[in-house]
């Protein structure tokens, strides 16, 4: 259906939505998983995304350095004195399975986010094209569709407090972990090795970095949820007086909500392999983490197995902010949808809907031309917006499926490594 133009696409007004990217951006940028070049023109005007040479630009080159990093020698290679050590512990308590496990995160902790970087970085201008086209979309929606007073400063607070809490919350956890390591190689076991220490050191840095991969897809993903949002409220307001006085507003929502769709769109196709691949990073990161856990608590090593647990948590938490957004999205789109299609019957008001029925009579007549019929729908049918690909659809059944699954496994190899005698 060819939907006429109603909606005006002005300047970018002085405070908008756009400005909260500012921080996820440079966090991920800084972890090396987004290679543009940022540009902030001022405090007023939303931040741009270039796209120059690779061999021109700092972003490239970091995301290409982390890449070269993760295949070089002092990242992959393995000591065999220092991995007796770490599983001299587990002799007669299943060591085979549990070095099954490490090393079965070991691959995903580093090929994940190998692949994820590496994808990023033939894509950046796909990405910098996307993101002139979500500006041009945040644009119209807050020209057409204001923000209610305090609603975007809390978006942009609620932006700001989870980018600085999560990142607080990695450094501290990555040097303390970092700390805990210094004590016992080089105090308690007296064998401080400065080439294990640096090839560990790389390890940690690069796994430490794949915490802020999502920082971008998170930021956008709350973005088209408060658009659904701002949608729904100015509908709600139109629904609520006695009179629906304004049809072509609601098709200007209409209009929108259709562009927003196909933007959606275009962002399941640019970054669900980014989605996908971190999905198997994470399905990786839990089974390493609940069996490291369990076992840790059953060898009653409770330090290390409160340490890994908070670390647990915190990476759960982090995937949930994500899913939970997207799942808010479908959920308040479908919402949207629906009240558009039953807007003849939303009121109980006879009077009300008859008065409707006439306006949607007038507007069909108002269409037929040299005494021709035409079949018009005012207002069609609308899909949910939902984010998801081929592969999986992005919401929290995905994260509760994820959990289960994992709980299974482990409970099936601690049943193994009970019978496990090396």
């Amino acid at each position: 259906m060819q939907i006429r133009p109603h909606l005006i696409i002005p300047p970018a007004p002085t405070k908008s939505l756009l400005h909260g990217a500012k921080l996820p951006f440079r966090i991920q940028q800084f972890a090396g998983f987004l290679p543009l070049s940022i540009t902030t023109p001022g405090s007023r005007k939303p931040l741009s995304l270039d796209c120059p040479p690779w061999y021109k630009s700092p972003s490239t080159l970091l995301p290409i350095f982390y890449t070269l990093l993760t295949l070089s020698p002092m990242t992959n290679s393995q000591d065999p004195d220092h991995y007796e050590q770490i599983t001299a512990e587990y002799v007669s308590k299943g060591r085979n399975t549990f070095s099954a496990v490490t090393s079965c995160w070991g691959f995903c902790s580093i090929i994940c986010p190998l692949l994820i970087r590496l994808y990023l970085v033939t894509s950046r201008k796909r990405v910098a094209t996307f993101w002139q086209k979500f500006t041009a979309i945040v644009t119209i929606l807050e020209a057409n569709f204001a923000h209610e007073e305090g609603t975007l400063k809390t978006f942009l607070r609620k932006i700001s407090v989870k980018c600085v809490v999560h990142i607080s919350l990695q450094v501290t956890m990555s040097s303390f972990s970092t700390g805990v390591y210094l004590y016992f190689t080089n105090v308690v076991n007296s064998d401080f090795n400065i080439i294990g220490f640096m090839r560990d050191l790389s390890f940690s840095w690069l796994d430490f970095l794949t915490n802020f991969c999502l920082h971008g897809v998170i930021y956008f993903v709350m973005s088209y949820e408060l658009c659904v949002t701002r949608l729904l409220n100015v509908l709600r307001d139109e629904l609520n007086r006695k009179w629906l006085t304004n049809l072509g507003k609601v098709r200007s929502m209409v209009e929108f909500y259709y562009r927003l769709d196909n933007n959606v769109q275009e962002f399941n196709s640019l970054f669900g392999r980014v989605l996908n691949i971190y999905v198997v990073y994470t399905l990786g990161n839990l089974l390493y983490s609940i069996y490291f856990v369990v076992i840790s608590f059953s060898t009653k090593d409770t330090f290390s197995g409160g340490f890994n647990l908070v670390k647990l948590a915190l990476s759960t938490t982090y995937f949930y902010c994500l899913v939970n957004s997207s799942s808010e999205l479908e959920e308040k789109s479908r919402m949207f949808a629906k009240r558009v299609k039953f807007i003849d019957y939303d009121d109980h008001d006879e009077s009300r809907m008859t008065w409707v029925a006439e306006k949607i009579a007038i507007y069909k007549l108002s269409q037929s031309t040299n005494n021709q019929k035409h079949e018009f729908k005012e207002f069609p049918s609308l899909d949910p917006i939902i984010i998801a690909n081929s592969m999986l659809d992005l919401n929290l059944r995905l994260l509760i499926s994820m959990i289960a699954a994992i709980t299974t496994y482990v409970v099936i190899i601690y049943q193994f490594q009970s019978v496990d005698s090396s």
